[in-house]
């Protein structure tokens, strides 16, 4: 009868020459992706054409396709959730820091070329390198101090957060900050990471591929009619209406029309709660007039700084104009 230390050194073989006949499989499937002919490859060409792409750009981007699990070789170009899930792939596959630094660049100048940064306000941000230099974003710790920063360098393996006055410690020493990116219109996009870097004005981070998504369409809001004050930088105060009103942002009647990216406070005074003056930066200019007020430009705002208890506010606010609305339904 066999001993039991023959039988365990008997099943360790057995398990050895699986795990090698794994290899060899996974070895030859490797060969074959990197050299099969893939469905698309007509498709592939021409689109390389389209946008441009020289010879070293052509050939990451196949070298990325092939490591990818798609099957048509045209795939990337589809959409930015393609190609980054792709680049992801192929950063662990080949081991980001073993990458050669002309191919890192080469992925990058595709990410423009394509159209897959923040600043195509038609694609979703699937990874932190899809941020640009001069994106703002904001940092905050697990006590809750925030401070507004801005990309100051990015690439392909790390990207650097710069504040216009000194970091606090607090965020320094965090091991977990909530880093957070707002698109008008969109999303609230968040990340949590800790640095790897730090100066004085500066932090440093490792690129982040799980990011929560909170869409603003999803805040609810709701159409008001009520009188606004508005207070810009240089004194002058404007009054007009405030005629939508969610946790995302408002929507403003005033008799001038403000330049995009302006900011400045308004008094926020809605029924049943304490006036409050909030900060607001103006997104756009509609060119479409309200009814009630012809006269009246109609601007869209975002809430800027530190507005969580406004949100708050403004979310029991219109859920009880709902609530009433509702009742008045079902009384008539």
């Amino acid at each position: 009868m066999p001993s039991i230390t023959f039988l365990v050194w008997l099943l360790l073989l057995a398990a050895l020459l699986l795990a090698l006949l794994v290899l060899v499989e996974v070895s030859r499937s490797n060969r074959r992706r990197e050299n099969e002919d893939m469905d698309g490859s007509e498709a592939f060409n021409a689109k390389c054409r389209d946008f441009g792409l020289d010879e070293k750009e052509c050939h990451t981007m196949e070298k990325l396709v092939r490591r990818s699990t798609y099957s048509n070789k045209d795939a990337l170009f589809n959409s930015p959730e393609l190609f980054e899930s792709a680049v992801n792939r192929f950063y662990e596959f080949r081991n980001l820091n073993g990458v050669r630094d002309i191919t890192l660049e080469s992925v990058t100048k595709l990410r423009k070329q394509l159209g897959f940064t923040v600043s195509n306000k038609d694609v979703s941000l699937i990874s932190t390198r899809q941020l640009e230099r001069g994106t703002e974003l904001q940092i905050e710790d697990p006590d809750g101090g925030k401070l507004p920063v801005k990309v100051f360098a990015i690439n392909e393996k790390r990207f650097t957060l710069e504040s216009a006055k000194p970091i606090p410690m607090s965020l320094m020493s965090g091991s977990r900050l909530k880093i957070s990116w707002t698109r008008p219109g969109d999303a609230v996009y968040t990340v949590h990471a800790g640095p790897i870097a730090t100066s004085q004005n500066r932090l440093t981070f490792e690129h982040q591929t799980e990011i929560e998504k909170f869409q603003l369409r999803r805040w609810v809001r709701e159409e008001v009619d009520l009188e606004v004050r508005a207070l810009l930088s240089s004194g002058k105060v404007i009054f007009g209406r405030l005629l939508d009103l969610g946790a995302g942002g408002i929507l403003l009647g005033l008799p001038e029309a403000l330049p995009d990216g302006l900011e400045l406070s308004i008094l926020l005074e809605l029924p049943s709660f304490e006036a409050e003056e909030v900060k607001v930066k103006i997104l756009r200019c509609l060119s479409r007039k309200n009814l009630r007020y012809p006269s009246l430009n109609l601007l869209t705002a975002e809430f800027v700084g530190e507005f969580g208890h406004t949100q708050e506010k403004i979310l029991q606010y219109v859920f009880e104009l709902r609530r009433r609305q509702r009742s008045t339904m079902v009384t008539v």
